[in-house]
């Protein structure tokens, strides 16, 4: 493959595509990089919840949410750790990243009534939420593509499409039927239906993942998939491209507006865990995309980029694997009524409820 060149180089292939979108929709030439072999990242490994503040979702629900509320709710749960601007231009821009998705995929988001924010007790904080999610969507529009999106989390010989809305009466079918019955029924439909009519339905972050990959494809972005970033291409300090590895050979591309850097954490990079988590880690162990192992961190860190709380994570708990399989994830275990976590000991060893 010979040096290229681009408007916008895009690191990363699961929201990353977003921005690919947006890009594209304003006039100028796209390329999408991807380390691995597939296309979606930990987005399509997720659960596809989108936190969507006073957009045009909410707005549809008759949620009655306000930019001051959640801006109110964002200085609260933030406070110093970023800056107020970008706080308050993500609320302000919602509205446009959605009608956006919106003209250039055929992603359709609902309100996902009562997942409560994180923190609903904190000012501006809302108890039935401002979560969003998108329905459904019918991988097979991907065609020959779709066995090049990434595999989801929990994958089942049988599809049954389950959104986090649908997720949460499903675990209580027991104790209150009348709403998990009619649940489970619709989305085994939806799932063993679809595929008697050529339809493979996905839901969550694969099917996130799925209706942008559908939206690049029609677009004609190109993807480069087992592409891996090398480094940053830099002329004094303007970032002008990126050498990555494609094709087992150094590639130089040039990105007249930029890059993005969408290459997600180092879930998979036992020095970064060590150093920015904890010496004690012991066997990789992550639910997150094998190929994320801190590139673009690295590659941000070398031209002086933040570093800020890289102690955190997105948790979650898990059961450790045997020995040449994956974790297993542990979702309706933390959520159901009255459940308790103990560890080898019987023991508790922290609140089931909270979020860290």
């Amino acid at each position: 493959v010979a040096d290229t060149s681009a408007d916008l180089l895009v690191v990363g292939s699961g929201t990353g595509m977003a921005a690919a979108l947006a890009a594209h929709e304003l006039g100028l030439s796209v390329l999408v990089v991807e380390k691995a072999s597939h296309v979606g990242g930990s987005t399509a490994r997720s659960g596809g919840a989108l936190w969507l503040p006073v957009g045009p979702v909410l707005a549809e629900a008759g949620a009655g949410d306000t930019q001051e509320h959640a801006t109110t709710y964002l200085d609260a749960v933030v406070a110093d750790s970023a800056p107020r601007q970008r706080s308050t231009g993500f609320v302000t821009h919602v509205s446009a990243m959605v009608d956006m998705l919106r003209r250039t995929t055929p992603l359709r988001f609902f309100w996902a009534r009562d997942y409560s924010d994180y923190h609903p007790e904190e000012p501006g904080g809302s108890a039935t939420g401002r979560t969003c999610e998108c329905h459904p969507f019918d991988t097979s529009l991907l065609g020959a593509y779709r066995t090049r999106l990434e595999p989801g989390l929990m994958e089942v010989s049988v599809p049954v499409p389950t959104t986090g809305a649908d997720y949460r009466w499903m675990n209580l079918v027991a104790r209150v039927p009348r709403k998990g019955i009619p649940t489970f029924a619709k989305r085994i439909g939806q799932g063993v239906g679809g595929l008697m009519l050529g339809r493979r339905y996905a839901a969550g972050g694969q099917g996130l993942a799925a209706g942008m990959f559908a939206g690049v494809l029609r677009a004609g972005i190109p993807v480069w998939t087992d592409t891996s970033l090398l480094r940053l291409d830099v002329d004094g300090h303007r970032v002008r491209g990126a050498i990555v590895v494609h094709g087992g050979r150094e590639v130089s591309i040039t990105a007249r507006h930029g890059v993005v850097l969408a290459t997600g954490g180092f879930d998979h990079s036992m020095d970064m865990r060590w150093k920015f988590q904890s010496e004690s880690l012991g066997a990789n162990l992550s639910l997150g995309a094998a190929a994320n192992t801190g590139d673009g961190i690295r590659a941000g860190q070398e031209l002086g980029a933040g570093i800020d709380l890289m102690d955190q994570a997105w948790w979650f708990p898990a059961v450790a694997p045997l020995p040449g399989e994956a974790p297993a994830v542990m979702l309706a275990e933390r959520s159901l009524p009255g459940s308790l976590i103990v560890n080898q000991h019987g023991s508790r060893f922290a609140n089931e409820s909270s979020i860290t």
